[in-house]
């Protein structure tokens, strides 16, 4: 499975990304599901949601066969995922509404001040480690 995120591509990941053993973003297709959540402890909103099902109240998910959207607030989209070809999903990620810099853009996958752009990142039991 492919997963395009801000520029970059991650194939055959079994973790998007990373923070400190937590398993901040993974994705999983047949139908499309997302995984995400912060890590215990963390300043930032608590989230966690596994497989399209969220474990407590912070955050709404929608979903289809081929897209999921994981919103705060019912109206910020946290995470926005569309399975745009068999076993190909485009991910759009902004994290900054909860309190954590990670976001996407046309330049790449910004971390704080980092930006990881155009890489290409293939079977990794974690395909960007954060802290």
């Amino acid at each position: 499975m492919e997963v395009r995120l801000g520029t970059n591509t991650f194939v055959d990941c079994g973790i998007v990304i990373g923070v400190a053993g937590t398993p901040l973003l993974q994705v999983a297709t047949a139908p499309l599901r997302i995984t995400m959540k912060t890590p215990a402890g963390s300043p930032s909103v608590p989230v966690d949601v596994t497989e399209n099902v969220p474990q407590n109240g912070s955050v709404t998910v929608r979903h289809g066969d081929t897209s999921v959207s994981i919103l705060y607030n019912d109206e910020i989209a946290l995470c926005v995922a569309v399975e745009i070809e068999a076993e190909t999903v485009l991910v759009r990620l902004d994290l900054r509404p909860i309190g954590i810099n990670v976001y996407d853009d046309a330049n790449g996958l910004h971390v704080g001040q980092n930006a990881f752009a155009r890489n290409r990142i293939a079977s990794a039991a974690v395909g960007l480690q954060l802290g």
